[in-house]
């Protein structure tokens, strides 16, 4: 049932990116026709996926246009798949929203240009809780954060967050390690399709400090597409725990990508054929460790990098190294770092190995 489940989503996220430019292409800013033949989108919560909506669609009469807020209540309250449009920005108020219960499905488009969710307090903006729920993000969707102690997403116990083109999370700082998404916990998966986390901030001093993504308990980011990058943090733009998987492929591009990693578990990052994307910022390796050297130690001779057919030395290269860190800090409070280029290099079946 769940496999089955998890091919219909699949079908249905990649039918909201093939509409998405369809309805908005033939839709004015106000849901008016706009010259071409098809469905007329007007704000609202409705019923279905995209390839359900059509010109007879209506939106759920119970929940006001631009409410972000009921439309989450209405889709806790009656699981299923829902799609949100609105065209205008969205101020929450020191509430943020939680989609939390098995079987909801909530997808949320602009209209019109971008249209912003903000919401004021701490805590995220938007948390998904609990397996089998997903969220999805899409055009002309920005979530915009603020000075603050946490995220503005919170992906957890087996949930799914999505990003398609279009949207954006930017803004937020924070003094969590955690960053501007959290994602944790077994089966919790980002999938990012397109879109955009840049502009986002952790002054939080710890190596797994990430200003974008961070990834801990087990989770998976799945990155198909769009950008992580132009964040500031001790642990880059994306942070990676050991225990948790990341999967490249098709344009997906990050600045600064942090692994981490321990005596017993390693994070390392599969790369899928035919991607064509980049870590622009460089690659740094973290040790779960009281000393520099020892971490190096527990990456040494370890697969970072691998991939299955079409993982070549090339694909190697476009991964410019960082830093080894650790916990130890100097005199100054700094944490302790080395060029990994000095001593160590990745080779042609993505084991790190000291230089000849």
């Amino acid at each position: 049932m769940k496999n089955t489940r998890t091919v219909q989503r699949a079908i249905s996220v990649f039918a909201v990116i093939a509409f998405i430019g369809f309805a908005l292409s033939s839709c004015g800013g106000n849901g008016s026709p706009a010259g071409q033949p098809g469905p007329v989108v007007t704000p609202g919560l409705y019923a279905g996926s995209f390839e359900t909506l059509n010109a007879a669609s209506v939106p759920i009469a119970t929940v006001d246009v631009n409410d972000v807020g009921a439309a989450v209540a209405h889709v806790n309250a009656n699981p299923g798949v829902f799609t949100l449009f609105i065209n205008d920005n969205v101020a929450l108020g020191a509430v943020g929203l939680t989609l939390n219960v098995a079987d909801a499905d909530l997808t949320i488009i602009g209209l019109g240009g971008a249209r912003e969710i903000t919401r004021t307090g701490t805590g995220s903006t938007l948390t998904v809780n609990g397996a089998d729920i997903r969220l999805t993000i899409g055009n002309n969707i920005t979530l915009r954060g603020r000075t603050q102690i946490g995220n503005v997403v919170t992906v957890q116990a087996g949930a799914e967050f999505v990003m398609l083109d279009g949207a954006l999370i930017t803004g937020n700082s924070t003094s969590s390690l955690n960053g501007t998404v959290h994602v944790t916990g077994a089966g919790t998966t980002f999938t990012m399709r397109g879109g955009s986390i840049t502009g986002n901030t952790s002054t939080n001093g710890s190596t797994e400090a990430a200003g974008g993504v961070n990834f801990g308990g087990s989770s998976v980011f799945a990155m198909q597409g769009g950008s992580v990058s132009g964040n500031t943090g001790a642990g880059g733009d994306v942070f990676v725990t050991q225990l948790a998987d990341i999967f490249l492929s098709g344009s997906a591009a990050i600045g600064t990508l942090t692994l981490s990693r321990s005596a017993a578990n390693i994070a390392s990052v599969t790369i899928e054929t035919g991607w064509t994307g980049s870590i622009t910022g460089g690659l740094n390796l973290r040790g779960v460790t009281a000393t520099l050297t020892t971490g190096i130690d527990w990456w040494t001779d370890t697969t970072v990098l691998e991939g299955g057919p079409g993982f070549t030395a090339a694909l190697v290269q476009r991964f410019p190294l960082g830093d080894f860190s650790s916990a130890q800090t100097d005199a100054d409070g700094l944490v302790l770092t080395q060029p990994i280029a000095d001593t160590h290099m990745i080779d042609e079946d993505g084991v790190l190995v000291e230089r000849p």
